[in-house]
């Protein structure tokens, strides 16, 4: 699918080579399964509040706040939101990418 020329147009990548990941894989290595649990504030997240997060009234999920960190639970959904709930995706990256709040009291 990303081969297709219309694909590779509409995400400006022209002729650039795909690349699978393994290159990035090989340079996050060392990372891989550390905790990064001391840099997040950990009793922040321990003791934060966690809200409902609403898209058209409807409960899409949970979200807690701690530090620089956001946690979101997406409500009956599985790895792949955008694909069970693609309104409910939409307006998670909304948020994020423009830094919105998901706390019902915020909204």
């Amino acid at each position: 699918m990303l081969q297709k020329t219309e694909v590779r147009r509409a995400i400006h990548v022209g002729e650039l080579p795909f690349n699978n990941g393994t290159v990035v894989e090989q340079h996050l290595q060392q990372d891989f399964m550390k905790s990064v649990a001391p840099w997040m504030g950990y009793e922040d997240y321990l003791s934060a509040k966690r809200y409902i997060w609403k898209v058209d009234r409807e409960v899409a999920g949970y979200v807690k706040l701690a530090s620089k960190l956001v946690e979101i639970m997406v409500r009956n959904a599985g790895h792949l939101v955008p694909g069970d709930y693609p309104k409910w995706a939409q307006d998670l990256i909304t948020r994020f990418t423009n830094e919105k709040s998901f706390s019902s009291r915020k909204q």
